[in-house]
């Protein structure tokens, strides 16, 4: 075969992988979907009154399924010990975290297992939260969520909706989750790869038949938190905080080094972090090693499962500058949204690969970098740098 029948045979091969691998997707959401209408496996009393925008004619084919699952829950009654907080647009991180918070331990792992696994974001919580509900969630507004900041698309829900709860919808998208049987650990629907992946520099989309697989939030920080020891219960916690602060101080009160702490700015963790640790970073991967600031300014886990480490440092000194020269609750809102993401690829048979772990496999969505400018390294820096590549490797798959 020539080489231009070639190239032209791996395209097409390449555009019926995706297809097919698209195709899984919706089905797989289509399932949660209808468990989500069903409300079988709810088992905590929900007394939400009926959403308003569908009180009108024409619509008892999507009010009778949440006013029998009601009628089922009604009789199997588990009390999580839950009180739905009356939260509007101005739904919050806080809001978020105080509601898993609420559940039991084995309801918590089976919902966050279940998020890593379906690489779902909390626009996925307040979708089949809705659903469930009794809300039409068109595929239109659930999609604008991926270009939007989460504060603008929870306005957007909440207008096109009308009287939209988000507190009892994500209570309801996380009882759907936390009830449903979660594969074994085995059964991860990622594998994450322990050698570097094809790279910019190897890589030829027109000769290699491969798929891009967009690798949620939430999915790549617990991949990076088990290299760090960091467990899946502090990532859902919302006063958690780091280990590295502890770990720092414990090994300066051991080994009798002089504790100086820096200032809050951006600073090389190889020339202060590797001194003070020795060999106990060696085993880490070189974009997940703590900076000087993470190692002495107390923050939340989550951040140091992000593989930036400028950005790492910006964000710890932007919160804990006085006053906050960030919103925190609105910064931890766009991360949940997917506004920072990793990518990994498949052949089109098997699971997506990824390796969250490097920095060049992260992407932010064009929102996020706008929003967020200030805590990146500007437009000429690695974060804006490799965005870009990301979003140029999208735009190519849709030709």
């Amino acid at each position: 075969m020539a080489p231009d029948q070639t190239s032209l045979h791996r395209r097409r091969q390449n555009a019926l992988a995706q297809r097919h691998y698209r195709a899984r997707q919706r089905e797989r959401r289509k399932i949660l979907e209808n468990v989500a209408i069903s409300g079988l496996i709810l088992p905590t009393p929900l007394a939400y009154s009926q959403p308003h925008s569908q009180r009108g004619h024409g619509r008892d084919l999507l009010v009778k399924p949440a006013q029998q699952a009601r009628r089922i829950i009604s009789s199997g009654q588990v009390n999580t010990g839950f009180h739905p907080q009356t939260v509007g647009s101005g739904f919050t991180a806080s809001d978020f975290f105080s509601c898993i918070g609420s559940y039991p331990e084995q309801e918590r792992h089976n919902f966050f297992m279940l998020m890593t696994k379906e690489l779902f974001g909390v626009r996925d919580i307040i979708k089949y939260g809705l659903i469930f509900l009794g809300y039409p969630v068109s595929s239109s507004l659930y999609n604008k969520a991926m270009v939007l900041p989460m504060g603008q698309w929870l306005e957007d829900v909440a207008q096109s909706l009308d009287h939209v709860d988000f507190s009892a919808a994500i209570e309801a998208g996380i009882s759907i989750f936390g009830k449903l049987n979660v594969p074994s650990q085995d059964n991860f629907r990622i594998h994450e790869i322990g050698a570097p992946p094809l790279y910019r520099d190897q890589l030829d989309m027109a000769t290699d038949c491969i798929i891009l697989s967009r690798i949620s939030f939430v999915s790549a920080i617990f991949m990076n938190a088990r290299h760090l020891g960091i467990s899946w219960h502090d990532l859902i916690t919302l006063h958690s905080e780091s280990p590295f602060c502890r770990l720092r101080s414990e090994h300066i009160l051991k080994n009798g080094f002089k504790d100086t702490a820096p200032s809050l700015e951006n600073s090389d963790p190889d020339a202060q972090t590797r001194p003070v640790f020795g060999n106990c970073l060696k085993s880490m991967h070189s974009d997940l090693v703590p900076t000087d600031v993470q190692l002495t300014v107390p923050h939340h886990p989550t951040l140091d499962t992000i593989p930036w480490p400028s950005f790492r440092s910006k964000v710890i000194a932007a919160v804990h500058s006085d006053p906050p020269s960030i919103d925190r609750e609105d910064f931890c809102l766009d991360l949940l949204n997917d506004g920072l993401r990793c990518w990994g690829f498949s052949n089109g048979d098997s699971l997506p690969s990824a390796a969250p772990w490097d920095a060049r496999n992260w992407e932010a969505a064009p929102w996020f970098l706008e929003k967020w400018e200030h805590l990146t390294d500007g437009r000429d820096g690695d974060e804006w740098k490799i965005s870009a590549w990301w979003w140029s490797m999208c735009a190519r798959k849709k030709d």
